[in-house]
């Protein structure tokens, strides 16, 4: 049986579509960056109040700040920043050269303690972001990345956008560099954060890190690839750990954030002989996360763990002989509590709290 052939025009019609759909691509191509540019410049400032800055110092520290506040100056803020910057790093000079003219040695570059917060009001939290990025960076311009030690991010709570728009029209900050220096990051803030920012958790910002302090909730493989890659860590703290989301049709629990699909029980023996105090909080077990670590010179641990029989899975786990100071808190039993101080050095510090499980009415 033969095919009919097409009515007349019936091809003409299909280019015609396809030409119309290709045509309308280029069009969008081409109109998209000058858009973004309009919106970015002109319409945004006027749907979204930005946050108010604030900059202040004190000895060895920068503090910018954006929230309801503003500094009082009348120079552009911008200029105000160099100005802070330049007075703090003059101050910071002559200190060390004083310190230093009794040793006849020269004295080494002031290192400083850099403070970025982000409060929440009635502006966009992805302009607050971007402002803060920015104005990180032209900090760096004063005082650069190298004698950057010590950083303190305080960020909002809440998943930001961070990569909708392409760089170039976002006006949005390179990553920051690797931050060669940087041994102290206390951090807070949503979980996206960590890898969706100007500042993302690469393997080369970790490895150098001596303090961490995190706090937002993560999945129990996001902090095993942060145990894993602070290689040299010998403080320790992440609030909280809870329930991994297993797939997309799960209601419950978060996804990873860093991608880490390793199975914990399968990863070698690592050592962290560096570590010398872990705080943990936890809703998820955390055993399989210590379980692959070797903690030769770990003696604080402090545990919040809001799970039924909390202790029994960790006892294996860590070298309690070792420890001088011991924070449980959690559902665990007097019973625990005394397995715990028989087995810590003695003259150890013990702190435990019994906490209920509620929904159980135990």
């Amino acid at each position: 049986m033969t095919r009919p052939a097409p009515e007349p025009g019936y091809l003409q019609d299909i280019l015609n579509k396809v030409a119309s759909y290709l045509c309308g691509m280029l069009i969008g191509a081409v109109l998209y960056y000058p858009l973004f540019v309009i919106y970015d410049r002109f319409i945004s400032p006027w749907l979204w109040k930005p946050p108010k800055v604030t900059l202040s110092t004190i000895p060895n520290c920068m503090v910018i700040k954006l929230g309801r506040e503003q500094s009082v100056t009348s120079r552009p803020l911008e200029h105000l920043l160099i100005l802070l910057a330049q007075n703090l790093i003059e101050v910071a000079e002559s200190d060390l050269a004083q310190d230093y003219r009794s040793l006849v040695l020269p004295a080494p570059k002031p290192m400083f303690h850099i403070v970025g917060q982000l409060g929440t009001g009635d502006w966009s939290a992805v302009e607050g972001f971007k402002i803060l990025g920015q104005y990180l960076r032209m900090l760096s311009e004063d005082i650069p990345y190298a004698q950057w030690d010590n950083l303190t991010l305080s960020l909002p709570n809440e998943a930001m956008d961070y990569s909708w728009l392409p760089t170039v029209l976002f006006s949005a900050p390179d990553p920051l560099p690797h931050l060669e220096n940087l041994k102290t990051l206390t951090w807070s803030g949503h979980r996206q954060q960590l890898t969706d920012s100007w500042m993302p958790f690469t393997p080369a910002l970790l490895k150098s890190l001596t303090t961490l302090d995190i706090t937002c909730e993560i999945t129990i493989n996001d902090c095993f690839y942060l145990l894993l890659h602070c290689k040299k860590v010998t403080t320790f703290t992440l609030q909280t750990i809870v329930e991994r989301k297993v797939d997309s049709s799960d209601a419950s629990g978060i996804e990873s954030v860093f991608g880490t699909e390793l199975s914990l029980a399968e990863v070698k023996s690592i050592e962290r002989s560096h570590l010398r105090s872990l705080t943990l909080a936890s809703s998820q077990d955390i055993a399989p996360l210590l379980q692959p670590f070797k903690f030769p010179s770990l003696h604080e641990v402090d545990f919040n763990l809001s799970y039924k029989n909390a202790l029994e899975a960790i006892k294996e786990s860590l070298l309690w002989a070792q420890f001088t100071k011991v924070d449980l808190q959690g559902m665990m039993e007097g019973v625990d509590f005394i397995w715990v101080q028989e087995r810590c050095q003695p003259g150890a510090l013990h702190r435990h709290i019994h906490v209920r499980n509620l929904k159980d009415n135990s």
